[in-house]
């Protein structure tokens, strides 16, 4: 996260699922259980801020499925106003990331 103001990032959470590789899209995050991660604080104007996620994706991806990870992160604007942005990737057999 890099921006021109400071941002007060209040919640991160997401999830990781193993789906079908036919996939054509990756899965809506609407009625799925998001695991919280701890809030990452103030960034300042500029700056950013790194942190690795592990996500809990119970079993283990076939050959012919995929890791879909969703990423949601919630924050607050120099205005206070609530704001999110968000990141969905699917990994490969092969281990190649795509972002849809």
């Amino acid at each position: 996260m890099e921006g021109r103001s400071p941002a007060w990032v209040d919640k991160v959470e997401g999830y990781g699922e193993i789906v079908e590789q036919r996939l054509r899209n990756i899965p809506s995050f609407v009625g799925h259980e998001m695991e919280l991660h701890l809030p990452i604080g103030p960034i300042g104007p500029g700056k950013e801020e790194k942190r690795i996620i592990h996500f809990v994706c119970p079993g283990h991806a076939k050959a012919f499925q995929l890791i879909s990870l969703f990423l949601l992160v919630e924050y607050r604007d120099i205005f206070d106003q609530k704001r999110t942005t968000s990141v969905s990737v699917i990994s490969r057999p092969s281990g190649r990331i795509e972002s849809k």
